[in-house]
């Protein structure tokens, strides 16, 4: 599968859910990019911030495992600072003060994906986004340096960012995990953790992708460590 059929379709859903989005959000949320607020299209991704070490700093340098509360059952993620230090450090705040929360679980390919949509992005009847965590939104740039020639990155559980179709560096905050190998998307996304593979996590992983549903699945908030 060529790279650019795999942008169509990993972020299709993503995209028709912005332009949905922007339908319902109200006035007082129209983009504001400069001050990392957004409009829910992609010419305004590109208007968000992109992450500054110097500003947005300093950069988590330990692995951090969370526990993201769905309601399929918790899956617990270890975000790794050192494949990835600005994607982990970004990912980790918004865990952290609970954007995910509402946030819903749009994909499930067989073998692929399940990916979770960006945190601005709610499922129905789930409460907006604050305009306070909506200023800690930041594009993130591509990062690829850890992944090996020769060595596949994007295999089974890993956790990978998604971005805009022709955008490396658009990524805000939808991400993947990963539930077959993909080695097409390696040096093309930036990988940043990976799942922990205890009981509870599989056993909710299974049960999404034996019983998926579009708007079934969501986030239903994170315990981090």
């Amino acid at each position: 599968m060529s790279n650019n059929k795999y942008s169509r379709q990993y972020f299709r859903t993503t995209q028709l859910a912005i332009l949905l989005a922007c339908c319902i959000l109200s006035p007082g949320i129209a983009s504001h990019a400069g001050e990392g607020i957004v409009d829910t299209t992609p010419a305004d991704i590109a208007k968000i911030p992109l992450f500054d070490k110097r500003k947005d700093g300093p950069l988590i340098t330990k692995i951090k495992t969370l526990e993201l509360q769905t309601n399929a059952g918790p899956i617990t993620l270890s975000l790794n600072p050192s494949i990835a230090p600005i994607s982990a450090t970004y990912m980790y705040r918004l865990f952290s003060c609970g954007a995910f929360t509402g946030t819903p679980i749009h994909r499930y390919d067989p073998n692929f994906v399940i990916q979770i949509n960006n945190a601005w992005e709610k499922a129905p009847g789930q409460p907006a986004l604050p305009n306070d965590l909506r200023l800690k939104l930041r594009r993130l740039p591509l990062e690829v340096s850890s992944q090996k020639a020769n060595e596949l990155s994007h295999h089974k559980y890993v956790l990978s960012l998604a971005h805009y179709d022709g955008g490396p560096d658009s990524a805000v905050g939808s991400f993947s995990i990963l539930v077959g190998g993909a080695p097409h998307l390696d040096h093309q996304y930036t990988v940043f953790g990976k799942i922990v593979e205890n009981a509870t996590t599989l056993k909710t992983l299974a049960k999404i992708e034996n019983d998926w549903a579009p708007n079934k699945y969501r986030v239903t908030g994170t315990n981090t460590q």
